[in-house]
């Protein structure tokens, strides 16, 4: 059965009731299929390896032990990065008009993957913090970003705001339901009403994350990445431009002949 379609089922016996896998404060994913709802994003515990070439694209990893916190931004360096991150290529700004909706129920949702590390002797690890935050642009420099997130820290400014906030609530993953790393542990669906819609290009997406209370952070990097929509299909050319550009081609291709014939 499709992800998706499970996803539809699991959030129609929530809204029944039938499927109360969070409680007041913790959301148990240890379970294959279990599933739950924290502030209006749905959270399911992820099939092996169900990401498919070309569909998921990583925005942010992070690694430490004990507990460990990170924000997606291009302004991570190996000499300094920021947090708990792992600057390199899948640790960058993410464009909100790029994410791909999908929609569940009647509701569009933006689709969001995490793929967590532990030790097969601990192999349960609690996120306690997601806060998604959408800005008018990509931070540019180290001063301007350090301040927001000082703002997330302290629940000040900025930081009070953030489009979607999972609360004070946890959930709990299993490492060992799945076959390793890059298989990934959890979807999480963010309404798009929350984040809203970008047309200009010009909105990006922060994604501030926390792991490690109870259950500790053991093992290697976590890894959120997003379900982003497939590029423009190329533009092909109508049969008169082909004729024409064929026809140029010939005749360069003639005019070569006689010049190495000369």
């Amino acid at each position: 059965m499709q992800i998706e379609k499970k996803i539809q089922i699991a959030a129609a016996m929530l809204a029944l009731g039938l499927c109360g896998a969070a409680n007041a404060s913790n959301l148990d994913l240890t379970t294959v299929g279990s599933s739950g709802t924290l502030n209006g994003a749905l959270f399911y515990q992820a099939d092996p390896r169900p990401t498919g070439t070309g569909v998921i694209d990583p925005f942010l990893r992070l690694q430490n032990t004990g507990t460990e916190t990170g924000l997606n931004t291009s302004l991570d360096t190996p000499n300094q990065p920021i947090l708990d991150d792992k600057p390199g290529i899948w640790t960058h700004d993410l464009a909100l008009s790029s994410l791909n909706q999908v929609t569940v129920n009647g509701t569009a949702y933006y689709k969001f993957l995490l793929d967590i590390n532990q030790t097969a002797a601990s192999p349960l690890l609690t996120m306690d913090t997601v806060k998604i935050y959408v800005t008018s642009g990509a931070f540019t420099t180290l001063n301007s970003l350090n301040n927001f997130i000082s703002s997330i820290q302290n629940n000040t400014g900025q930081g009070k705001n953030p489009a979607y906030d999972m609360g004070a609530n946890t959930v709990t993953l299993n490492y060992s339901l799945n076959s390793g790393s890059g298989s990934g542990d959890m979807f999480m669906y963010v309404p798009v009403s929350d984040l809203g819609t970008d047309t200009t290009g010009t909105k990006y997406v922060y994604l501030y994350t926390q792991f490690g209370v109870p259950n500790a952070s053991n093992d290697g990097f976590e890894e959120w990445a997003a379900s982003e929509a497939p590029p423009s299909p190329t533009t092909v050319p109508d049969s008169a431009t082909t004729m024409t550009l064929l026809g140029m081609a010939c005749v360069g291709i003639e005019g070569l002949r006689r010049k190495i014939r000369g």
